[in-house]
C-alpha cells in the first residue's frame, strides 16, 4: 500500500513574498489574495513529476482545493494552466502587478519588475532552476470572484519540498455582490449578499 505523503503549512514570512503579496491586494480593491505555502514532513517525495504537468498540475490543484488550513476552495475545475521556468515566473509576477484589479494597476514597470525578482528569489531557494510554477487564469474554484482579474501560481521548490499558492481574484462589482457561476444564453446573473 502506497504512503501518502504528509504536509504541514508553513508561515509565509519572506518579506520579499509579504511585499509583492501586499502589492498586488492593494490593487484588488474589491476583491482577495491567498499566498501559503506547505511543506512535506513525512511520506514519499512530493514532486509530482514536474517533468510531466499533465500528470502534476491536477494533483496540485486538487491538494491546495482540499487543503484544510486555507479559505475553502471548492473543488477545482481542470483549470487551463501552463509550467513556468524561474525566469518566465518573473515576467508572469510583473504582469499581475502591472495588469491590475478591476480599478487600479501598478504604474511603475521597473519597481513591478524588482517586486517580481524578489519574490522569485525568495520562492527559489538555494536552487533557482529547479523551481517551476504552474500559471493560471482560470476560475478554478468558487473562492474566485469569476472575473478576467482571476490568477493563481503554484510554485514548487523540490529542493526543500515546499509548494507556495498564491491565488488573487477581483471584481468590478458593487462590493456585496458576485456573478453567478450559472451563465444562460451569454448573460450573467448578478447576486447581493442580503
Amino acid at each position: 500500500m502506497p504512503v501518502t505523503p504528509k504536509f504541514i503549512q508553513t508561515a509565509v514570512t519572506d518579506a520579499r513574498l509579504l511585499a509583492y503579496r501586499d502589492a498586488v491586494a492593494s490593487l484588488y480593491l474589491n476583491g482577495r489574495v491567498i499566498l501559503t505555502a506547505y511543506r512535506r514532513i513525512s511520506g514519499p517525495a512530493a514532486r509530482f513529476g514536474l517533468h510531466n504537468p499533465a500528470s502534476a498540475a491536477p494533483a496540485l490543484f486538487a491538494f491546495f482545493a482540499a487543503a484544510p488550513d486555507i479559505p475553502p476552495l471548492e473543488p477545482p475545475g481542470q483549470p487551463a494552466y501552463c509550467l513556468l521556468g524561474p525566469y518566465e515566473l518573473e515576467g508572469a509576477l510583473a504582469e499581475i502587478l502591472l495588469e491590475g484589479g478591476a480599478y487600479r494597476r501598478f504604474e511603475d514597470a521597473p519597481a513591478a519588475r524588482q517586486l517580481a525578482i524578489a519574490a522569485v528569489d525568495a520562492l527559489a531557494g538555494l536552487d533557482r532552476m529547479a523551481l517551476r510554477a504552474y500559471f493560471s487564469r482560470a476560475a478554478w474554484s468558487g473562492w474566485f470572484m469569476v472575473g478576467p482579474w482571476d490568477r493563481t501560481v503554484i510554485s514548487v521548490d523540490p529542493a526543500a519540498d515546499v509548494w507556495t499558492l498564491f491565488c488573487a481574484t477581483d471584481t468590478d462589482w458593487p462590493a456585496g455582490g458576485r456573478i453567478s457561476r450559472k451563465c444562460q444564453h451569454n448573460s450573467y446573473t448578478f447576486l447581493t449578499n442580503t
